[in-house]
């Protein structure tokens, strides 16, 4: 029994650094929208469709880099292997850089993605735009800093990163103040300056974080000098067959709720904006099973590098008991305060109602989206990418989306429940993936000594 207990602390003891340096990027979305909505309503929903361009796009790259994390865990469990961990740092560069090219293609024609996604008023549209291109800048920088952090993490040091990412969090702040509203001897940029500003603070902060690796890992041979150095096709290949399905399943996930949004638009306004907030408090509450996912990333592939296959299992069985625990109060607190909750975002009573059937239906399902983003982290660990992305397709797409649609807006069933009617389609997608996740694990339980 100790041997779970002394699990759950060093796990605890990972995840709460990664709780706060997720909770960080988070916190840059929500300041940009609120001081944008200071300036004006417009320059606020420009951000907000922009976001609905940049964060699937961004979360593709992102997704792809994440391989970093399971594949350092898993070499740091080896001894004497600064080299590797070296040689697929460096490589991961090459990776960001193209991606970047790719992305900043992408957006530069961003008002043509916008028109066909939205249809939305032109000047609207080229104020998001306009958003974007400023945004776009700081791509490399985002996923530069991604590596170092991915490195950090699967070295089981995720401290850099959240300070790294409060410190970015203050900046973007003080750069929003200046360049939106003009001060400092700036012109006021409105939206824009959001978007400039945060591409500083994605470029500062992978500086600020570089320069902690370079002072903490180059003593024990683990920084990276000649990042550019000429690339090895088989590390590069290796990397992207671990990361591409991760990158694919974030896409899918991110595009998922972008196409419940848009459905869930063609509603009234009392189904728009209790939907909103339901998300919006999702959103945040997210980043605990999201943290531990990435938590037990780190653990597995520790373990599996050292060839301990008790340790593998005690980790498997310690994280998901936890994340049990932390779904179960979870559950029960929003079940308690759902009316509260609302209570912060309106006082519109008929929303307030909708709102509150929307959290009841969450609320049922937190153990579900504990056990299955804990169990894409065990997979991860194990690098079993290819069964993140199959049961994310499956299990969102195939079963949960067209349920919801067919719930939300048809009478195939029964008559049409709106918004809600995808909040349910989202739960029984989770029953489904998560079973699956849990067959998954159990089978890889059984055949760990292919992996070690």
């Amino acid at each position: 029994m100790y041997k779970y207990f002394r699990e759950i602390k060093a796990i605890i003891i990972i995840t709460i650094p990664l709780i706060l340096a997720q909770m960080t990027q988070t916190g840059m979305g929500f300041i940009d929208t609120i001081i944008a909505s200071k300036v004006s309503s417009t320059d606020m929903s420009a951000i907000v469709i922009g976001a609905s361009i940049w964060s699937p796009i961004i979360l593709f790259g992102h997704g792809l880099l994440l391989a970093l994390t399971p594949i350092i865990s898993r070499m740091n469990g080896i001894k004497n292997n600064e080299k590797n961990i070296v040689l697929h740092v460096k490589h991961s560069y090459y990776i960001a850089t193209f991606t970047s090219l790719l992305i900043i293609l992408i957006l530069w024609h961003s008002e043509f993605l916008i028109n066909i996604v939205h249809q939305i008023d032109p000047i609207l549209a080229k104020k998001s735009a306009s958003y974007l291109k400023a945004l776009m800048w700081g791509t490399p920088g985002y996923l530069y800093f991604q590596i170092i952090k991915n490195k950090f993490e699967g070295l089981s040091k995720p401290k850099p990163a959240m300070i790294v990412g409060l410190i970015g969090l203050v900046i973007n702040v003080i750069l929003n103040y200046i360049f939106v509203y003009g001060k400092v001897c700036m012109p006021a940029l409105g939206c824009i300056g959001c978007g400039l500003a945060t591409a500083i603070v994605y470029w500062l902060m992978y500086i600020f974080i570089n320069i902690w690796a370079y002072k903490k890992l180059s003593k024990i041979n683990l920084y990276c000098t000649n990042i550019f150095s000429l690339p090895h096709l088989k590390t590069i290949i290796y990397l992207l067959r671990v990361g591409l399905p991760i990158a694919t399943a974030l896409f899918f996930e991110v595009v998922l709720f972008s196409a419940i949004t848009i459905s869930v638009s063609s509603m009234n306004l009392i189904q728009i904006v209790a939907h909103q907030i339901a998300l919006n408090f999702s959103s945040l509450i997210f980043v605990i099973p999201l943290s531990l996912g990435t938590a037990a990333a780190i653990r597995v592939g520790l373990h599996i590098g050292q060839k301990s296959i008790d340790k593998v299992h005690t980790t498997i069985f310690s994280i998901q008991t936890l994340g049990l625990v932390i779904s179960i109060i979870e559950t029960i607190l929003i079940l308690l305060f759902k009316d509260k909750i609302v209570a912060l975002y309106t006082s519109n009573i008929l929303i307030v109602k909708k709102a509150e059937n929307i959290l009841l239906v969450s609320a049922m399902y937190q153990c579900l989206d504990f056990v299955q983003i804990i169990g894409n982290g065990i997979l991860r660990g194990y690098k079993d990418t290819f069964g993140i992305f199959f049961i994310t397709l499956i299990s969102y797409w195939i079963i949960g989306f067209p349920l919801g649609y067919m719930l939300a807006l048809t009478n195939i069933f029964i008559p049409s429940l709106g918004s809600i009617g995808f909040w349910i389609g989202i739960m029984v997608a989770l029953t489904f993936g998560s079973i699956m996740m849990i067959c998954r694990i159990l089978y890889l339980q059984k055949r760990t000594l292919l992996y070690l």
